[in-house]
C-alpha cells in the first residue's frame, strides 16, 4: 500500500480494528491467564521456589486482578520455622514488604518452558494482515466485536 494514498477513513477503520484487537487481548489475558495463574495447583509449590530477581504479580483484594501491579522480588524473609514467609519488592512506585501469599510468580524458568510448551509445524499458523482479516489454524480466532465505551 502507498504511503501517499493513505485516507483517513482507512485511518479511521484501521485504529478502530487494532483497538479491538487491544480490547480483546486484555480481556483473554484477564480471563484466561490470570484466573489460571491464581487458581493454578502449581502455583502453591512455585511459591516455595521463589527467589530474588523473580517477576511477580503482587495481589491485592481492594483491586482488580488485571491492575495488580508487577514486582521484582528483592529480598526473601524467613520465619521462625524457618521458611519463606515474607518478600520485599520493588514494584513502579518504590518497595513494598508482601506475605508470599499474595505473591504469583510469572515466569517461568527455561526448564519449564521447555517442557511444557508443545512442539508445533512450521505450517500450523497463517496469519495475513491484509484487510484486517486474520486466520489462525488449530486455535481459537478474535471476534470483531466493539469494546465498551
Amino acid at each position: 500500500m502507498d504511503l501517499d494514498i493513505v485516507d483517513a477513513k482507512h485511518l479511521r477503520k484501521r485504529i478502530r480494528y487494532l483497538q479491538n484487537l487491544r480490547y480483546q487481548l486484555r480481556q483473554r489475558f484477564q480471563k484466561e491467564y490470570l484466573s489460571e495463574l491464581i487458581r493454578s495447583p502449581q502455583s502453591f509449590s512455585k511459591r516455595r521456589n521463589l527467589s530474588p530477581g523473580n517477576i511477580v504479580l503482587v495481589g491485592s483484594d481492594n483491586t482488580k486482578r488485571l491492575n495488580w501491579p508487577l514486582g521484582r522480588i528483592i529480598e526473601l524473609f524467613k520465619g521462625k520455622d524457618n521458611v519463606e514467609r515474607v518478600a520485599r519488592l520493588r514494584v513502579a512506585k518504590g518497595e513494598i514488604i508482601r506475605p508470599i501469599q499474595r505473591i504469583y510468580p510469572l515466569e517461568l524458568s527455561s526448564s519449564e518452558i521447555l517442557n511444557d510448551v508443545p512442539v508445533r509445524d512450521k505450517d500450523s499458523s497463517d496469519i495475513s494482515d491484509n484487510d484486517n482479516q486474520h486466520t489462525v489454524s488449530n486455535e481459537q480466532s478474535f471476534e470483531t466485536k466493539d469494546p465498551p465505551k
